[in-house]
């Protein structure tokens, strides 16, 4: 079962936790990967399942959606916008945004830069050699604004939240997110993991 970065822990165990009692014969091997390495893995056969951020391209890969995370915007506490709690990307057009240098950080940034153009703008960004859970503090020190899906922030350091004010963000399609799918080849998938699969389609209206 390969797992993109983005995704937080714990998730997929507790999606997969009825299986796993069901079936205990059959156990799970992990691999953490970025989405580019996943769908390599999945074409070579060497894993058999990924999860992560849909829509994914080519035709090669099968999926089906299980659930979505809001991506919320993050700064200081002191920050104008924050003290309205919500905010347009029209709002945020001059500002910068700081950019992990991880999958999560390219999931982000492409996310950015296409809601911005949507909105009729180019942002402005600062990529960090830093991970993205970590940019949050320099967001908090306000370096700039960060963006993250707001599964992620039960695992910020409380020392960081009493920093830090979440922001929603709207704009015409309503919240901006992250959807997450399981993905498999279409071909070539072993009867194990197809009944893996018909167990996560049946979860996924509960996520």
């Amino acid at each position: 079962m390969g797992v993109q970065g983005s995704i937080p822990p714990g998730r997929i165990s507790a999606i997969l936790e009825s299986y796993s009692l069901a079936q205990p014969g059959i156990s799970f091997t992990y691999r953490d990967n970025a989405k580019k390495e996943l769908l390599q893995a999945l074409k070579q056969e060497e894993i058999d399942l990924a999860i992560m951020t849909l829509p994914l391209p080519g035709s090669m890969v099968a999926t089906t959606p299980l659930w979505s995370d809001r991506v919320v915007a993050i700064m200081p506490v002191g920050h104008p916008i924050a003290q309205v709690g919500t905010a347009s990307w029209a709002e945020l057009h001059d500002r910068t945004f700081l950019i992990g240098k991880d999958d999560t950080g390219e999931e982000l940034l492409a996310l950015l830069m296409r809601k911005m153009r949507q909105a009729g703008f180019v942002p402005m960004t600062r990529q960090e050699a830093v991970r993205s859970l970590r940019v949050v503090a320099l967001a908090a020190n306000g370096s700039g604004i960060a963006l993250l899906p707001d599964a992620w922030l039960g695992f910020l350091p409380g020392a960081i939240r009493e920093r830090i004010a979440i922001v929603e963000v709207i704009d015409g399609d309503g919240f901006p997110h992250f959807a997450y799918g399981a993905a498999w080849h279409r071909e070539r998938c072993p009867p194990a993991a197809r009944t893996v699969i018909r167990v996560l389609e049946r979860q996924a209206t509960a996520f």
